[in-house]
């Protein structure tokens, strides 16, 4: 019998049996000192690379004592793989965004279960609705301003500018918190399809694992798959919540502010806000992207710790046995050190990230107030250059009647968009990585047991 004593051992009166606590370190049977070479560092050539044959245990623990050990090179060592999860993890060999998103649909759009229809359909009206309410309360704003300046509306032409423009400031709030209740609305009415589909996928995850063979049980690391179920079932959350709370009403809102700029303000502001909120996704996306690979290092490397701490700890007696804590321990801080590494380049990316889109934004904001200033200024017969009269003359009859509040309209209708348009690029990453962490989940389903049930 080929063993290899650096490994730990269980040993039986004139028997022996060898015991792995780290299998994909150390294998289990060597035929000949070039092959065990290959395998470990070259720092570890003083080691007893011969075979040995005992039949009493205490000679085995003899001979383990001879084994020289250095926490310090412990870093030369290749860090333990995900073993049952390493395959599923590669995006390349992973489910694609599509395939993902329309099973995560089927269970959203049930067949058999007209609650949860009825609940999505509640959800997205009262997503219009809240949209369109958002929308009037910069308008509200605007007509407040102008009351200041004498232009009182004419459905309050009765009252006082003072009293219509008090009036007016009222409803600015109750349209505030009447936008903020329907969003709050939809949250409730949407959490019990959410829900129900996060609590399916995850029976059927479970379900399935068990229906697996013992063979993938036995090769597989207990941390790594229960970190993978869980961010699979955290990433079916996440998702739902972007799509219904946050990118299907910020494109909503963007195709009705930049019409609302056509219409009033004429085609250069329209397409300053076009072009602004282009860069500013294109940015995103493209940062993203790059961002992407660090995500994916950082989970690998919790991924590692989290397994290599759980696997540890299971064989604490084993551990303690044979004094093997400063091991462990060099072992665990390399891991440690690897997420570290990787984090730090996640952070530092975020960053640039933040920067860039303030900056585009920022550009975008300047350019429509610089456009919609030059034409309340036209319009209100204040000193004009070329420059103002260009611009009129491009807005062509969007210039006649402008006042002073449509310069506040224009710059609350941005900075209102401003909000969801900064969450996106924290959602679009989000939503990256919860893919990422789904396919990995409905991956395992894709596992088929060596021997199936007949039925």
């Amino acid at each position: 019998m080929f063993i290899l004593a650096r490994t730990s051992v269980l040993c039986f009166q004139k028997s022996l049996c060898v015991v792995r606590i780290s299998p994909e370190w150390s294998p289990t049977q060597l035929r000949g000192e070039s092959k065990l070479r290959t395998q470990y560092p070259s720092d570890w050539t003083r080691l007893i690379w011969r075979p040995y044959c005992f039949t009493q245990s205490n000679g085995l623990l003899r001979s383990y004592k001879k084994i020289p050990f250095h926490p310090k090179r412990i870093q030369h060592i290749n860090p333990p793989s995900d073993i049952g999860l390493g395959e599923l993890a590669d995006p390349k060999k992973s489910l694609s965004d599509w395939a993902i998103v329309s099973r995560l649909l089927h269970y959203i759009w049930p067949a058999d279960r007209p609650e949860i229809r009825w609940r999505v359909v509640a959800a997205l009206s009262l997503l219009l609705s809240s949209k369109v309410v958002n929308v009037l309360v910069p308008f509200i704003f605007k007509h407040a301003i102008d009351c200041f300046s004498g232009n009182v509306p004419v459905l309050l032409s009765s009252c006082s500018p003072s009293s219509a423009a008090l009036i007016i400031l009222v409803s600015y709030g109750l349209f505030r918190a009447t936008a903020s209740g329907l969003n709050e609305l939809r949250t409730a009415v949407f959490a019990r399809a959410a829900q129900s589909s996060i609590r399916q996928v995850g029976v059927q995850v479970f379900r399935h694992m068990h229906d697996l063979d013992l063979s993938y049980h036995l090769g597989r690391r207990t941390g790594a798959l229960g970190k993978a179920i869980d961010r699979g079932a955290r990433g079916i959350q996440f998702i739902l919540t972007a799509l219904v709370f946050n990118l299907l009403p910020t494109g909503l809102e963007v195709m009705m502010v930049t019409g609302i700029l056509y219409y009033k303000y004429g085609l250069p502001a329209s397409l300053i806000a076009l072009a602004c909120i282009g860069a500013y996704t294109s940015f995103t996306f493209a940062v993203t992207r790059w961002r992407t690979q660090f995500r994916i290092e950082m989970n690998k490397a919790d991924s590692r710790a989290g397994s290599q701490a759980t696997d540890s700890l299971i064989n604490y007696e084993t551990v303690k046995y044979f004094n093997n804590e400063d091991r462990e321990t060099a072992i665990y801080d390399h891991l440690q050190s690897q997420y570290e590494r990787a984090s730090i380049k996640t952070t530092t990316s975020l960053a640039v990230l933040n920067f860039g889109q303030a900056a585009i934004f920022s550009a975008g904001l300047a350019a429509a107030m610089v456009i919609v200033g030059s034409q309340v200024a036209v319009s209100l017969g204040l000193d004009t250059n070329a420059a103002t009269s260009l611009i009129s003359m491009l807005a062509g009859n969007a210039v006649q009647g402008l006042t002073i509040g449509d310069l506040v309209l224009v710059n609350g209708l941005l900075f209102q968009l401003s909000v969801p348009l900064n969450f996106l690029g924290t959602m679009y990453r989000e939503v990256r990585q919860s893919l990422i962490d789904m396919s990995t989940m409905f991956s395992l389903m894709e596992l088929k047991p060596a021997v199936r049930v007949s039925s």
